[in-house]
């Protein structure tokens, strides 16, 4: 007997950022396609990788907390299904609310 695996094929695309308040950004991105169960968001300081896991798979936004003011991150977003989709283009951001 074979077990089958499905990982979404297509990336979350049309990442954005908003800035509510102190230490704290607004990820929200488009959908991807069928066979996705959740998202995980990465954001990385240098050396230091965090993530989040978005269970939802209508969700399409994330707040991420306790960021340093004046330090870049980048972010990610992953649809998964029982295995891991393709990576997004990463994104840039600081507190200030920056695209780069």
């Amino acid at each position: 007997m074979s077990t089958y695996y499905s990982a979404p094929s297509t990336t979350p695309t049309n990442l954005t950022v908003d800035t509510p308040g102190d230490n704290a950004v607004i990820v929200e991105w488009s959908t991807t396609a069928e066979g996705v169960s959740g998202y995980t968001v990465s954001y990385v300081r240098g050396e230091v990788i965090n993530t989040v896991v978005v269970s939802d798979p209508l969700k399409n936004n994330v707040r991420l907390t306790e960021l340093t003011a004046g330090v870049e991150y980048s972010v990610t977003v992953q649809g998964f299904g029982d295995l891991p989709g393709p990576l997004s283009d990463p994104i840039t951001v600081n507190l200030a609310g920056k695209l780069y």
